[in-house]
């Protein structure tokens, strides 16, 4: 929302507020407790009821949701559309897409925000490091959906890196990586012993091989 006070536009702050008195550190009695809303940016606030504070907390929590997965799917699409939308690069970010919706988007569905995001909904504020490395080399797979990198992927890949605050070498490392010298049976024993380390079997998807490293 828009702070009426400073004018910036962006995400606010819901928190509980209470008084209490402890005994030994213990809290045996609490009392006034409120429910506060405030922008991130200057003091101004509002307070709000209990059941309006929940509201705008799962509100927050949807949209930082519908956010996050549009970042995705934007991520996604600088790759696959270097070969167009009937290449095997669009079906396999496609099948992904759904993966990383965790089964909330439908086929048809994740198709049609593939085509409608734009390089504008690839905001990096709402994506840490760690998410953001993940994107890029799930990227780097897209790419390789035809077996074959090419030049042009390559440089979506670097420019799509710097948009992600890596540098082109991160991209080349994921590349070798992908396609290094190790025969198919080595990559798949790497693969097989990650599994077991999460507790997943080999085939897992994306959504469960998330839930299992959370």
């Amino acid at each position: 929302r828009k702070c009426s006070r400073c004018g910036n536009e962006g995400p606010w702050v819901v928190y509980e507020t209470k008084k209490q008195f402890k005994l030994y550190w213990v809290p045996v009695a609490r009392w006034s407790k409120r429910f506060i809303v405030q922008c991130m940016v200057c003091p101004n606030s509002s307070e709000v009821a209990e059941t309006e504070a929940r509201r705008l907390v799962a509100e927050g929590e949807q949209q930082g949701a519908k956010q996050f997965l549009r970042a995705v799917a934007a991520v996604f699409q600088a790759i696959a559309r270097v070969g167009g939308i009937e290449s095997r690069e669009w079906a396999r970010a496609v099948d992904v897409l759904i993966q990383f919706s965790e089964g909330s988007l439908t086929t048809s569905a994740a198709e049609r925000l593939l085509r409608e995001v734009s390089d504008a909904d690839l905001n990096v504020s709402h994506l840490d490091e760690e998410q953001r490395l993940v994107l890029l080399r799930v990227a780097a797979e897209i790419a390789l959906a035809d077996l074959v990198i090419s030049p042009k992927e390559v440089s979506a890949l670097e420019v799509l890196a710097a948009r992600l605050g890596f540098g082109a070498q991160v991209v080349h490392s994921l590349i070798e990586m992908l396609t290094g010298s190790k025969t198919g049976a080595a990559r798949q024993s790497e693969a097989d012993e990650a599994c077991r380390v999460l507790g997943v079997q080999p085939g897992a998807s994306i959504a469960e091989i998330r839930s299992a490293y959370k």
